[in-house]
């Protein structure tokens, strides 16, 4: 049986069931998260490398700080949610969780397969 992967999740708020669902998608077996709610590199870099982590999920980070948290966390595994838009009852379009992407060197976002990131023995 494969090792839990391993996860450092970037946010102020807890991690919702269909986000861990997700990752446990993306590793392909169960997942142990430690969250923080810092978006200072330094100290994120540090928690990465004594955790072990196989990725850092910049969830709930703004876009000010990302560019600065991509660029110093690069040597990791990055993902970020993605999006997709749903209709209420009242048609009026609403952002939804569709997902983690990969943050590409670019600072695209790709899709990420189902067992893409598993982690080794």
């Amino acid at each position: 049986m494969p090792r839990p992967a391993r996860v450092l999740r970037v946010a102020p708020v807890p991690l919702r069931p269909d986000r861990l669902s997700d990752l446990e998608r993306i590793f392909a077996t169960s997942v142990s998260v430690s969250e923080m709610a810092t978006t200072d590199p330094a100290v994120l870099s540090e928690a990465a490398k004594s955790l072990a982590v196989d990725a850092i999920v910049l969830d709930v980070v703004r876009p000010a700080p990302l560019r600065r948290l991509v660029d110093a966390l690069g040597a990791h595994q990055l993902l970020r949610p993605t999006w997709a838009e749903t209709r209420t009852s009242r048609g009026e379009l609403q952002p939804r969780f569709a997902g983690y992407g990969l943050i590409e060197g670019d600072g695209t976002l790709r899709p990420v397969a189902d067992g893409e990131l598993a982690p080794g023995e």
